[in-house]
């Protein structure tokens, strides 16, 4: 990640953080514990305690970390913050609990563990954004209504290949110009946002409508995709026993052939919903053409571990109140985008790729 974009995300979980006063509300756990094991035969420490969980669980499910991108909340894993903010944090408070219900001391040692990496990770928050700040670094956020769409590529996918990686920008290029084409009538000269060289992550500003198709044509394919994944697994599990690759094929071709069908049946959503706006059939069946191979491009890449993602700002209430017919088309793209996000989840690859869906139009 750049330093703009680390310092957006610091920012984010330091007011996270202080605005919910985490820490405090963590100490006041650790306290409650720390009563009970001096003194248990005191019934005012455990209600104490349990008023001290009360007031902290809330805090952790509201989390602004909950609504960050897949991408963001992988920039979040790689800082060290995944597991102490947010529902996952009270996850393993709970955890804590429901294994130590009778020795105290052993929940108290693991508690206040978590207490010093929360209070060494908030420090480490707190010194990236005073220091960003002291340098002049600014901070990438979106500007309200904005949107930009992320393109992560694996670099094992690419091998590190300067040619092999230029190659897929060309593939995904070609995918954003079509839906570009498809649903506003031109094709889009994406203009690059950010680009991050720690992984291959690069952020694109597109137009919002066209935002909003992809994130909602990109959560089909991952469920379609998810729904294999325990045949997928199995077949595995079958290679692993040495079934010979040939004993394989009925497998593959039987999840090639249920990727294709949701791929058919995506495709027509898409040219129903924006088909109409071409007038010229010859064109419209080219651009169906078009539609269909870049979603088998986009799939067989979520099957080789690439990610795609939708990030938006919603209106502030002064854009809200300007322009009512076209903030108001604004917000349901902002409302497809968010919901959209919700499903746009980072694959945990099983296995080889096994998808071999074709890529090209017959007689090119």
């Amino acid at each position: 990640m750049n330093s703009e974009r680390l310092n957006a995300l610091a920012l984010i979980i330091q007011t996270e953080m202080n605005s919910a006063n985490i820490l405090g509300k963590l100490q006041n756990v650790l306290a409650g514990l720390q009563n009970i094991v001096n003194q248990p035969q005191v019934p005012q420490h455990q209600q104490n305690l349990s008023k001290s969980l009360k007031e902290l669980y809330p805090s952790l499910e509201n989390a602004k970390s909950e609504s960050l991108s897949p991408a963001w909340k992988e920039m979040l894993k790689e800082i060290g913050g995944a597991d102490l903010l947010g529902i996952n944090l009270r996850h393993r408070i709970e955890g804590i609990f429901s294994r130590n219900q009778i020795t105290n001391a052993i929940a108290l040692e693991e508690m206040r563990m978590i207490h010093n990496q929360f209070s060494d990770f908030k420090t480490g928050i707190d010194q990236v954004v005073t220091g960003l700040s002291k340098l002049r670094i600014g901070v990438d956020k979106l500007e309200p209504g904005e949107c930009e769409l992320g393109l992560f590529i694996p670099r094992t996918a690419v091998e590190d290949n300067f040619g092999v990686f230029a190659e897929e920008l060309s593939e995904f290029s070609f995918i954003f110009s079509t839906f570009s084409e498809v649903i506003t009538g031109k094709k889009d000269d994406l203009k690059i946002k950010t680009l991050s060289s720690s992984e291959l992550l690069i952020f694109l500003k597109p137009a919002i409508k066209v935002a909003a198709e992809i994130a909602t044509t990109v959560a089909a394919l991952i469920s379609a995709y998810k729904n294999l994944l325990d045949i997928k697994k199995h077949r595995e599990g079958l290679k692993a026993q040495n079934l010979p690759e040939e004993n394989l094929t009925g497998i593959d071709e039987y999840i090639n052939s249920v990727i294709d069908n949701a791929v058919e049946n995506i495709m027509d959503n898409i040219m129903q919903k924006w088909g109409q706006n071409i007038s010229d059939q010859n064109r419209r069946n080219e651009m169906k053409n078009g539609i269909r191979l870049s979603l088998k491009k986009i799939v067989s890449r979520i099957d080789r571990g690439y990610h795609i993602e939708v990030r938006v700002e919603p209106l502030s209430e002064s854009k809200t109140d300007s322009a009512p017919t076209e903030n108001n088309e604004t917000k349901n793209y902002i409302q497809t985008i968010q919901e959209a996000v919700k499903n746009l989840e980072y694959i945990k690859l099983v296995g080889a790729p096994v998808l071999k869906l074709p890529e090209k139009i017959k007689g090119n």
